[in-house]
């Protein structure tokens, strides 16, 4: 297949791959997650409890992490001092992933778990159809004050006598925006002309997203929201008030959250009364309990209905000031409540209808527990028509790809050097057809005729022509076969990085070893003991994935008080080194004009961290300012860096410098080491290794993996939570949406177009096209066999919490490659393709 005809047919399958893909991801997270209120039927008449409370207070602070309240240790001195009198009562409550802010508002005002397309929803959030308990206070005329997080307003438009909102998305800001609702409190704590007031506190979130969870200025933000409880409850003590203070989600030991970890789901539930009666507590913070349990709590007590789709259990022991008859009149309401949202053939089995009232308040909330996990355990809703035509489309497409790639592999001998055996060919085919004979029938007929009338010839040939292969060929055909299999476990989701990181030392080694049996072993040796430093190093830089980021890190300790010096020191010299290996090593036919302006951009981009604060030899935790025209100097830079070699027809050449500086300003200054890693890497494997033993193929498959490795090396998982979103408000003062989106974008995934920068622009221009169709065929390979996993195990009990963010990864990492495709497509047209 000649070059000219490679290039529609790589575009044709790029776009029908992202038809299947978007046809599979409207199957598995459908638009119409939850009923309308209308199309809910009428719950079960609820007889009548007068409400406990006239005024409520609801304090919600973002990412309050269980132990921030409930550790001996914690600096909540008034919290905790209500708690070990008995004057407040406490419980661990337990948030359902996503762990973000929109889903936790939704559960906590309807009692229901939200769809894990609501947190995709996060940036624009339309108004709440379902019922809730603010829709029904407005309706009961209660006065409803608001002032935080503006979601509440997007959510509840036209619900509240007075409001204030302020930006959730905005990281760097952790005092303004906690100011603009503390100073609301004096007018409001005076007049009380309100019934409910919501505060929503943001600053916490913002400190872990900018700090983490270590910082020093965590226990200054608890102190101070300590002391906002405190003066609101002495306002509000004298009246028939509940105060409720709470966490909406948790935070990670990064800082980060939307996972499901226990730092992430586990927060606070703390109710304060001066009608407690102190004698009755009978709370146990020991005990977890559901956090959409609050809602049902809530609407009892402030004599509402609970919300149609509510799934919570009112909790018992804030039923204390109630007579008994009324406690068991309102669980065993609760119950039919339940109930009636079970589907008819459950309603027997849990026996909820024609329930004596005389029996114990423990036996009927266990009932109610029961019904309560058989509702969460069928939250899931699938449109498999768009599934299996999902699965369809790129089974197909994966097909096509394949039968393309066997042709390329005869057609083009330079393509591939060190030939693929025949079992691995048989391999491929063998996992191909069982994994569609399982799943798709109709598909694995469909392929077996195209393959029977069209391909066979082609199949025989490859085989034959792939006998003989090198240990390194096959250790890359072996492990990018096996990567998707592997997913099929989910602590291999989990733990993904671990994987990249041993293949991709594996293949090094086995690279050099073979290296060293036909040239002189010194100059092997010395290189293999460069890359065993630097693959040492890039491993332990930063812990991420989920069951050892806790462990200390050299992050760990370059970020420890004392050691600032020693972080600028390191800092400085890792930019210098950056600059002598682009300059003297990967670029060596730059213009001097060109390398000028590479090395003014890390000299910026070093007072630009100064000047944020990320290095300091001061120790001060303040930042001195937000860098706004320093970072427009930085990128103005970059913008004049790629334009002067786009002047020289080298544009990949400017795109991989450019990248650089962006990736360098964006990121925390340790991953600078990340960036001189895979610069030394190319270094050594590219002039003295790769291009001397193997050709297109291997380069190409080793790249891809160097991608994945240097993208979990940078902190990056499969899991939310390791997002840095203090990375999109770098250089910024006040809140951009797009500019935010696209630094925080650049920040996870700009080593993976760094890398493939740099491997096009070495790349031979007549193998573009074939390369491509690699990267599209491995691309389409993983993308169908994790789909199949998505389809196994979507009623798993991992599926939202270790399955479904791997999903929308691979959907990231899906655009990628149509970007990086785009890319190289625009500059074959305008002839600014360059070969070192």
């Amino acid at each position: 297949m000649r070059e000219h005809r490679l290039y529609p047919h790589t575009l044709s399958l790029l776009i029908f791959s992202c038809i299947g893909l978007s046809t599979f991801f409207l199957g598995y997270f459908p638009l119409n997650l939850s009923h309308s209120i209308e199309s809910v039927p009428p719950t079960h008449h609820q007889p009548h409890i007068p409400p406990l409370y006239d005024k409520l207070v609801i304090i919600v602070i973002d990412a309050l992490r269980y132990d921030f309240v409930l550790s001996p240790n914690s600096p909540m001195s008034f919290v905790s001092g209500m708690l070990s009198n008995n004057s407040a009562r406490c419980f661990t409550g337990h948030a359902h992933a996503p762990t973000v802010t929109l889903p936790r508002i939704k559960a906590l005002t309807t009692g229901t778990v939200p769809g894990f397309f609501d947190m995709i929803t996060q940036i624009s959030s339309p108004a709440l159809k379902q019922d809730n308990i603010i829709t029904q206070l407005v309706a009961t005329n209660k006065r409803i004050v608001f002032y935080g997080d503006d979601t509440w307003i997007k959510l509840f438009p036209d619900s509240f006598m007075r409001q204030d909102g302020t930006v959730s998305f905005f990281v760097n800001d952790f005092t303004e925006v906690d100011n603009n609702v503390t100073r609301h409190l004096p007018r409001e704590l005076a007049n009380k002309d309100w019934d409910v007031m919501i505060l929503h506190y943001l600053g916490l979130d913002h400190i872990g997203h900018t700090f983490g969870s270590r910082s020093q200025l965590i226990d200054i933000k608890l102190r101070e929201m300590d002391d906002i409880i405190s003066r609101v409850f002495a306002a509000v003590s004298e009246d028939r008030s509940l105060l409720v203070a709470l966490g909406d989600h948790g935070m990670s030991v990064t800082g980060s959250h939307g996972g499901a970890t226990r730092d992430e789901t586990l927060v606070p539930l703390l109710f304060i009364s001066s009608l407690f009666n102190n004698d009755n507590i009978t709370s146990n913070i020991d005990d977890v309990i559901m956090q959409i349990d609050i809602t049902s709590t809530l609407a009892v007590l402030m004599g509402l209905s609970i919300p149609l789709e509510s799934v919570g259990v009112v909790i018992p022991e804030l039923l204390s000031e109630l007579s008994e008859q009324d406690q068991l009149i309102v669980v065993r309401n609760n119950i039919l409540h339940l109930c009636r949202l079970l589907k008819p053939s459950q309603r027997d089995e849990y026996k909820c209808l024609d329930k004596s009232l005389e029996t114990s308040l423990e036996l009927l909330v266990e009932q109610a527990r029961l019904v309560q996990n058989a509702l969460l355990s069928t939250t899931s809703e699938y449109d498999h028509v768009y599934l299996y035509s999902g699965l369809f489309i790129l089974a197909v497409t994966l097909e096509l790809s394949v039968s393309i790639l066997l042709r390329l592999v005869l057609e083009y001998p330079r393509f591939i050097t060190h030939r693929l055996p025949h079992r691995y060919c048989i391999i491929v085919i063998s996992i191909f057809l069982f994994f569609l004979c399982a799943y798709l029938l109709v598909i694995v007929f469909f392929v077996w005729i195209y393959i029977l009338r069209h391909e066979v010839y082609y199949y025989k040939r490859a085989v034959i022509c792939m006998f003989v292969s090198s240990g390194c060929t096959q250790v890359l055909v072996c492990g990018s076969l096996l990567y998707p299999i592997l997913l099929f476990s989910s602590s291999c989701v989990e733990e993904e990085h671990n994987l990249w990181y041993y293949w991709l030392t594996t293949f090094q080694f086995i690279l050099l070893i073979s290296s060293t049996a036909n040239t002189a072993g010194v100059t092997s040796v010395v290189c293999f003991i460069m890359l065993v430093v630097c693959s040492k190093l890039m491993v332990s830089l930063k812990q991420t994935g989920i069951n050892w980021i806790h462990l200390e890190d050299i992050s760990t300790w370059l970020e420890r008080e004392g050691n600032d010096f020693y972080y600028l020191v390191g800092y400085s010299y890792t930019l210098f080194t950056i600059c002598i290996m682009n300059n003297a090593f990967l670029i060596r036919r730059a213009s001097t004009h060109n390398k000028l302006l590479f090395i003014g951009s890390l000299l910026a981009i070093l007072y630009f961290k100064l000047v944020i604060g990320e290095v300091t030899m001061t120790g001060q935790l303040v930042k001195y300012s937000h860098g706004v025209w320093q970072s427009w100097f930085i990128l103005l830079l970059t913008l004049l860096l790629v334009m002067s070699y786009t002047r020289e027809s080298n544009l990949l050449f400017g795109l991989f410098t450019g990248l650089q500086v962006v990736f360098l300003m964006l990121t925390k200054p340790y991953y600078s080491l990340i960036l001189l890693i895979t610069l030394i890497s190319h270094a050594i494997l590219y002039p003295y290794i790769l291009l001397r033993s193997s050709r297109g193929y291997t380069i190409t498959v080793y790249i891809l993996w160097v991608c994945y490795a240097t993208h979990y090396a940078c902190g990056n998982s499969n899991h939310f939570a390791s997002v840095d979103l203090g990375a999109g408000f770098k250089g910024m003062s006040s809140h951009y949406e797009p500019r935010a989106t696209i630094q925080t974008y650049l920040s996870v995934f700009s080593m993976f177009f760094i890398t493939l920068s740099f491997h096009f622009a070495h790349l031979n221009p007549k193998l573009l096209w074939s390369q491509l169709h690699l990267f599209l065929s491995f691309r389409l390979y993983t993308l169908f066999i994790y789909l199949l996993v998505m389809h196994t195990f979507r009623y798993h009990l991992f599926v939202w919490s270790v399955f479904a963010p791997k999903f929308l990864y691979e959907i990231c990492h899906s655009v990628n490659l149509v970007i990086a495709i785009s890319v190289v497509s625009f500059m074959k047209v305008t002839n600014y393709y360059f070969v070192l």
